[in-house]
């Protein structure tokens, strides 16, 4: 695994390698001297004599039972530039006082002795921050992401210190202030039906549907038909996402309105009990295959025939009560069916079914 050199001074010196094909930490040696497990893929280190070699070498430990020591997987020696060996004394106590999405606090005890001009900071080998202070907070981090953190101590002349003990650190996985859904639009209407679309900028478990404050839909699909609605109806639309990880509720959109076009007023009545009654696995090069079956209920006008959705897209239709659909191996899908009467009006929809198809290997 290559290492490289990304800066040299006289007391201090940068270095970088690629990710290890099998991840996890390595253990960082300089000249012989174990500085413990660096995460991410570069350090900086501080407090070296000048014009003198140093030997930066990068050990893995197998994950392995029985595997034996660690093994070198990188180094590089690297003969620092010359200058005054004066070096300040280092800080300690690095400490992670605070940390947000997108933050991380960070105190630090000052050397003895004469006061360091400045402080700076680094996330593995880059400089995030320099303070007159004991205290920083450094920002503009992505979440969800780890951090090691050390702190340095230099003079006037920019010499520095030998960096404190690392703190590694991970930002907090959910946002302060997660996004909202945006450009929610309406796609098509009819007497009986809706179709709206959103754009959402991260990761959501689902998405729910509100008309004023009622939830009338949950989809895990940016997209969604509303149907056995009255015709000629008034709605006020918005959504909200269910954000990923446990993380909670997005803001809402802005809302939308719209009114269903005249029609007749009778509907079907919605199908009931949709389930998976059949999930066979791909075999190559086939398509796997998901069969959904529904009941019909009682009541309402007598239906012409069934539309399965998946979101906002028609799957399938027919005139009896189950459907097989070719999907791709190993993915999930989500479906609703509804009834539809001679003249095409939709009853709402059946109970939503979630369904992973099947996945054969290879022997």
């Amino acid at each position: 695994m290559p290492v490289s050199v990304r800066e040299v001074t006289a007391s201090a010196v940068a270095i970088a390698w690629t990710r290890h094909p099998l991840g996890g930490d390595l253990e960082l040696r300089v000249d012989g001297r174990s500085l413990g497990p660096v995460p991410g893929t570069s350090v900086r280190v501080g407090g070296l004599t000048p014009a003198a070699s140093h030997q930066f070498a990068l050990y893995r430990y197998s994950q392995c039972p029985g595997s034996g020591g660690p093994r070198l997987t990188g180094s590089v020696t690297v003969t620092t530039a010359p200058g005054d060996p004066a070096r300040p004394a280092a800080p300690t106590g690095l400490t992670v006082t605070g940390r947000t999405d997108s933050t991380v606090d960070l105190s630090w005890t000052a050397p003895p002795g004469t006061p360091p001009t400045r402080y700076a900071i680094h996330d593995g080998a880059t400089l995030v921050a320099t303070t007159t202070g004991t205290t920083v907070t450094v920002d503009r981090l992505y979440h969800a992401t780890r951090h090691r953190f050390t702190v340095a101590a230099l003079d006037a002349a920019g010499n520095e210190s030998t960096h404190s003990a690392a703190a590694t650190v991970a930002t907090e996985t959910c946002l302060t202030e997660p996004p909202r859904p945006v450009d929610l639009r309406v796609t098509g209407t009819s007497p009986s039906s809706v179709r709206l679309a959103w754009i959402f900028d991260s990761t959501a478990d689902s998405y729910t549907v509100l008309d004023g404050d009622i939830p009338v839909a949950t989809t895990r699909y940016p997209e969604v038909v509303l149907t056995g609605l009255p015709s000629a109806s008034a709605h006020a639309y918005r959504v909200v996402a269910s954000l990923a990880q446990g993380c909670g509720e997005s803001p809402r959109s802005r809302r939308v309105e719209v009114t269903t076009p005249d029609g007749p007023a009778a509907r079907p009545a919605a199908p009931a009990s949709l389930v998976v009654s059949g999930n066979v696995p791909a075999v190559w090069p086939a398509s796997a295959q998901v069969t959904l079956t529904w009941s019909p209920s009682p009541g309402g006008e007598p239906p012409a025939g069934y539309r399965l959705y998946e979101g906002a897209t028609v799957v399938g239709e027919t005139a009896g009560t189950s459907l097989t659909l070719p999907v791709g191996a190993g993915t999930t899908h989500e479906y609703v069916v509804v009834a539809d009467d001679a003249t095409g009006h939709e009853s709402a929809p059946s109970p939503r079914v979630t369904v992973r198809a099947m996945y054969l290997p290879p022997p």
